[in-house]
């Protein structure tokens, strides 16, 4: 165990170094959790170049992961992103046509899946576009990505106190006149970006279907030879929610999707990085590092001063803790991250690590981002 918290940033990365050479004859897997608004950021229109820019910034980091050491073959990468924006604007889009007769509105679980084969799609095409184009000693990459389903409870606490923001930023006026027009719609401000957002429920993940059926191991752990490698795209959006219940009298558990909600796609990485057994989560959001007192910076104390937000490298999972008890984390925004890097390395005794979309190689070095250690 490296103490982050004293280690120089060549130091944290030369533990890095020694595990993966001490695992050489292994494979090591890290799962990428892209964060949704990194892809479309909150200044965006949203627009599909834009969202490619986006990814193909993020690809670049990742193919440099894929790749290095790749004469040992022994780094294998399954990544997960998320959707919040996206999500938002596909059911913005339905309302709208559905409020002027001109298509059905669809479920909100189906735009989920919609935007998690959109966006899994976007992410494959770049990835493999980025592979293709670079020499590999003669490996092959096949780049996979899986639509999966996440098995929520129907009686979740959540879904009587909607928390995940989708969709555009609406200003306080838009938001006032929109909650007047519809008295169950639920909106959220975020201070940090700017902006009012629709908030729906956000029920716990319990279980990755498709991991269940072993679906995505044997994906990950599958290759036509020793010059063959799968990069695996899962759980896209923190994946379809949906239930479990049963039939026309059958004793036989069915699936069924469920609307209205969105699950945190930190969660669902947590989730995922345990049944893929990752030696490291690594959660790209739009944000350098961590920040402590960043809520204070903008809401201001009881006594109306402001305290200036601190950049953390690292921190032990107990002080990630304390820090999110003590409110330093925003409820719909760092405050998931947080939450789902405590469960990772409180569960696993690994490392989990936050950083910008462009940083995750300089993170892995300990140049970027803040580690949250055991």
């Amino acid at each position: 165990h490296v103490d982050l918290k004293r280690a120089r940033p060549r130091a944290i990365y030369r533990c890095f170094q020694r595990t993966w050479s001490a695992r050489a004859v292994d494979e090591q897997r890290i799962v990428i959790a892209l964060g949704g608004n990194a892809i479309q950021r909150s200044t965006e229109k949203g627009t599909a170049e834009e969202m490619m820019h986006n990814i193909r910034i993020a690809c670049e980091q990742m193919c440099t992961l894929i790749t290095e050491n790749n004469s040992n073959n022994h780094k294998k990468l399954i990544i997960t992103h998320g959707n919040g924006p996206q999500i938002g604007s596909l059911y913005l889009q339905n309302q709208t046509c559905h409020a002027h007769g001109l298509t059905p509105a669809l479920p909100l679980y189906l735009c989920g899946a919609a935007t998690q084969g959109m966006l899994g799609y976007m992410l494959q095409q770049t990835l493999y576009n980025i592979l293709s184009s670079h020499d590999h000693s003669n490996l092959q990459y096949n780049v996979i990505s899986h639509i999966t389903q996440v098995l929520v409870d129907e009686c979740d606490e959540a879904w009587s106190d909607p928390s995940k923001p989708i969709g555009k930023y609406y200003s306080k006026e838009e938001s006032e006149k929109m909650c007047n027009e519809d008295a169950n719609l639920v909106m959220l401000e975020d201070k940090a970006r700017g902006g009012y957002r629709i908030a729906v429920a956000s029920p716990k993940p319990i279980d990755i279907v498709e991991h269940e059926k072993f679906v995505i191991k044997s994906l990950l752990e599958h290759k036509r030879d020793d010059n063959h490698n799968n990069v695996i795209i899962a759980c896209g959006g923190g994946g379809i929610p949906v239930i479990q219940e049963q039939r026309n009298d059958s004793a036989v558990m069915q699936l069924k999707g469920c609307d209205c909600a969105v699950i945190d796609k930190d969660l669902t990485a947590v989730k995922l990085a345990i049944c893929v057994d990752a030696e490291y989560l690594i959660i790209a959001t739009d944000v350098e590092c961590v920040y402590l007192d960043f809520v204070n910076n903008n809401d201001g104390d009881h006594d109306g001063a402001k305290r200036v937000k601190r950049a953390i490298s690292s921190m032990t999972v107990n002080e990630a803790r304390k820090h999110f008890e003590d409110g330093h984390f925003g409820k719909g925004s760092m405050g998931p991250k947080i939450l789902a890097a405590i469960q990772f390395v409180s569960e696993t005794n690994k490392t989990c690590i936050i950083c910008s979309l462009a940083d995750i190689e300089k993170a892995i070095k300990g140049q970027s981002g803040t580690a949250i250690v055991p």
